[in-house]
């Protein structure tokens, strides 16, 4: 069943380079160049940083120590600005995808048969400057929906400048 499981997430991540160097080119309207870091590795360092309690400074020092990534311990291949700059180029609906698709993995192995689901709701409103009007302040609506009974988020969404409007 282990096994089962690592080579279905090995699935969704099958060709992933190829496939999120047209995903970003495609949604970006742009012509990626090669660099030394790779989508792959950024994807890898955007979803280290979903850790709790872990900073994106933490989660570089210690890309840049794993031998893979750096033999002679020298030089550093992650830089926080290449990373960030490479990371603002995926579009959010890749990471909605990789969610959909663990969280369907999830689901068929640990399905309930219980019907009653106990969902948690929380929202909170965050500085989000949408629009970007000098003097102006915008602030966005972010809502969490969890099952607590599995334990898992169901989605996440943001509801734009309707402050108030919900």
């Amino acid at each position: 069943m282990f096994e089962e499981i690592i080579k279905k997430l090995n699935n969704i991540f099958f060709n992933s380079e190829k496939n999120l160097k047209n995903i970003v080119d495609d949604f970006n309207k742009i012509k990626t160049r090669k660099n030394k870091v790779s989508f792959t590795e950024t994807v890898i360092y955007s979803l280290l940083y979903t850790e709790i309690n872990k900073s994106k400074r933490e989660v570089i020092i210690n890309l840049n120590v794993l031998p893979e990534y750096n033999n002679n311990f020298t030089k550093e291949k992650f830089k926080r600005t290449t990373l960030y700059e490479k990371e603002s180029l995926i579009p959010i609906d890749y990471y909605v995808d990789i969610f959909q698709k663990i969280k369907e993995i999830y689901e068929n192995l640990f399905k309930n048969d219980n019907n009653n689901k106990i969902i948690a709701i929380d929202g909170t409103y965050n500085n989000t400057n949408v629009y970007n009007i000098k003097g102006f302040l915008e602030t966005s609506l972010n809502m969490g929906f969890f099952d607590v009974y599995n334990e898992i988020p169901l989605d996440l969404t943001f509801c734009g400048l309707e402050k108030n409007k919900i």
